[in-house]
């Protein structure tokens, strides 16, 4: 609650749409490599190169929409650690 809302309520802040447990089947991109659509069940999010994408997927979900390419093949997890302190 400390981290993620606040960034959270900054990102929606700025006009950011967020998108959580949409899952992601594809990523199409126009001939020069640049993602031009994000294509999740039932629907079809169009992008313009304006658009700016973080995609936050476990590893074994990044691999698996088409169009994702250049992903690392090694990877190491993220471990966030909160202590409660007094005073």
């Amino acid at each position: 609650a400390d981290l993620v809302d606040p960034a959270l309520a900054a990102l929606r802040s700025r006009g950011v749409e967020i998108r959580c447990g949409a899952r992601l089947r594809e990523m199409a991109r126009r001939e020069d490599g640049t993602p031009h659509a994000l294509i999740f069940a039932g629907e079809e999010v169009a992008l313009t190169l304006d658009d700016r994408l973080i995609l936050a997927l476990p590893p074994g979900e990044a691999a698996r929409p088409r169009g994702l390419t250049g992903l690392p093949e090694t990877y190491e997890p993220i471990l966030n650690v909160h202590f409660a302190l007094a005073g």
